[in-house]
């Protein structure tokens, strides 16, 4: 704070979560311009940290080296996925509430943490225990190949930074649903995922039968097709070497 700020060095944030989930101080370093670091580097998010920062987003990953990784590689189908820890931001409860509303569907759970019991009871609770499968933490080639065989992957986030698995969800051209929170909303301007109200299992239920209207699944092609091009690998490659350049590292 000392240093003047033409001499301070930049900062990178990677992956970070929503300001107001910071510290008080962390903010008001970042919110009071004459208190922020001399350039602030953002890399796998969806909205500006602070403002005028740069923004690099994190690739969708080429669908060849995810088919290398062994996507695809499981052989039954799955109805709707998740792909997620098993804490509170990661809204599972809502869509486990969804799922009862949703009386033909299946879900399967990737993932595990301190709230699976809860989710196992709530599951129960709900009436739709028997159509809930708790898979808990599988290796990345039985995840990505689920992901590529199921009819939808569900991520119902509370908050979020740009999570990796919708990221390689529109690799494998998962049909993908999701919370309308910021971190969500590139892929949402992109139409590469049908947004609902974030808590909300009433539109979750509404937003999952809408995926499989074919208007919308030829929309969603679209709309993935179009983010693979715009933060495909050598984009996103060319946006770090003219980053690294600009500071003087490259000749």
């Amino acid at each position: 704070m000392t240093i003047p700020r033409k001499r301070r060095p930049s900062v990178i944030s990677v992956h970070h979560w929503p300001l107001d989930r910071y510290p008080n101080w962390v903010q008001a370093l970042l919110r009071f311009r004459w208190l922020r670091p001399r350039r602030v580097i953002e890399v796998s998010v969806a909205d500006d940290l602070v403002e005028g920062s740069t923004v690099i987003y994190n690739p969708v990953p080429r669908g060849e080296s995810l088919r290398d990784s062994g996507a695809g590689v499981l052989g039954p189908s799955f109805d709707l996925i998740a792909v997620a820890r098993h804490s509170h931001e990661k809204g599972l409860d809502t869509l486990i509430n969804a799922l009862g509303r949703l009386p033909d569907r299946h879900l399967t759970l990737f993932g595990s943490g301190a709230l699976t019991e809860d989710l196992v009871k709530l599951a129960q609770n709900t009436g739709v225990a028997s159509r809930v499968t708790f898979a808990g933490s599988r290796p990345r080639p039985d995840v990505l190949g689920a992901m590529s065989r199921c009819r939808t992957l569900v991520m119902p986030s509370r908050w979020e930074a740009m999570p990796m698995s919708l990221l390689e969800a529109v690799s494998v051209d998962s049909p993908i649903v999701l919370s309308d929170i910021a971190a969500h909303q590139r892929f949402i301007e992109f139409g590469a995922g049908v947004p609902f109200r974030v808590d909300d299992d009433v539109d979750l239920a509404n937003a999952i039968e809408a995926c499989g209207r074919a208007v919308v699944q030829a929309q969603l092609v679209n709309g993935r097709s179009r983010l693979r091009a715009e933060q495909s690998e050598s984009v996103i490659g060319r946006s770090w070497l003219s980053l690294v350049k600009s500071q003087g590292g490259v000749a």
